[in-house]
């Protein structure tokens, strides 16, 4: 297949691929196989959709086969777990992570694995949480407030999809929290499967990220009841966050995607992977895909030392909500 089929409008006039585009010198001996992608999560939700635009835009930029591999189960504590604890630190397994990694760290590695047992090195994009419902279904004209007082008037009636100790649970209880009202959580490995069954009338409310839905939405089987980020967003100006509707300021989360590698990884081939995927990212193909997705890529975290920073800034940022609200001890 030619370049040209993968760039987008405008981009199509670069004739010649610029220097950025060829491939890593290769280390001796590494890779010495094809490199892998591990996802947490099932096939076709926002973690997969994330990892295989990377593949096909670092296989060019590595001169190797690049393999996304799904280990999902207990919504991606099985796929963390394996990662942090039994991956080979040889370079060629990397994982497509986000803020769900220090999450399971925090909450359900029980002490077997640390969220510092991962090194980023590579920064991909965020994406906020939304809610969505069916525009089929019982709240096909509803917005967040009507869902609230619903619950209200049926203590427990509303089933709401959340996956276990993830920002989709933690915002669920934010709302139930704050409105005062009680859902019913329905537990979810990924958001395609909540997807499915909120389209099939199984559930009322799903949670989602917008590039899971995106084909769905614009075929308005779905409407999108808020967001989970500071501002509304781009890709949905009509929708509001959270906070405004609930009056509150601390409803932020996002799935801030990342490529980590485990800590004992030699530093060349850290060093190698680096630049490859900083090749891969500074694609603009690949940034507009991500766009086109609802996310937003940020290059300024690929400088040098600040992924490492802001990855602990927000795992620190999370602990700190997390022992504040009586969810985990002090450390």
């Amino acid at each position: 297949m030619s370049r040209r089929r993968f760039l987008g409008t405008g981009a199509a006039m670069l004739a010649v691929p610029p220097a950025w585009a060829q491939p890593a010198t290769k280390l001796p001996g590494f890779p010495g196989r094809p490199l892998e992608l591990l996802v947490a999560y099932p096939a076709g939700g926002g973690m997969d959709i994330t990892a295989r635009i990377l593949a096909k835009h670092l296989e060019p930029a590595a001169g190797n086969p690049v393999l996304v591999v799904n280990r999902a189960g207990a919504a991606g504590l099985v796929g963390h777990t394996w990662l942090a604890t039994q991956a080979a630190p040889d370079g060629h397994v990397l994982g497509v992570l986000a803020s769900n990694f220090w999450q399971d760290s925090f909450f359900r590695s029980e002490g077997r694995w640390s969220y510092r047992d991962i090194v980023p090195i590579a920064f991909l994009n965020y994406d906020p949480v939304t809610w969505i419902v069916s525009s089929k279904g019982p709240f096909a004209q509803a917005g967040l407030t009507d869902v609230v007082e619903a619950a209200r008037k049926n203590p427990g009636g509303i089933k709401v999809a959340a996956s276990t100790a993830t920002s989709t649970a933690f915002t669920l209880d934010q709302v139930a929290r704050y409105s005062a009202v009680e859902f019913l959580p329905v537990a979810y490995q990924g958001g395609r499967q909540a997807l499915t069954d909120l389209l099939g009338g199984h559930i009322d409310v799903s949670y989602g990220y917008l590039g899971e839905y995106r084909s769905q939405l614009d075929a308005g089987e779905v409407r999108v009841l808020a967001v989970t980020s500071a501002q509304r967003i781009p890709a949905l100006p009509d929708v509001p966050t959270f906070n405004e509707v609930l009056g509150q300021d601390d409803v932020l989360w996002d799935a801030f995607r990342f490529v980590g590698a485990p800590a004992k990884t030699p530093q060349a081939r850290l060093q190698w992977l680096g630049e490859a995927l900083r090749q891969a990212i500074a694609t603009p193909e690949l940034a507009q895909e991500y766009v086109r997705l609802g996310a937003t890529p940020d290059a300024t975290l690929n400088e040098p030392g600040r992924l490492a920073e802001e990855f602990e800034r927000r795992a620190s940022r999370e602990r700190d909500f997390f022992v504040k609200t009586g969810r985990l001890q002090p450390a």
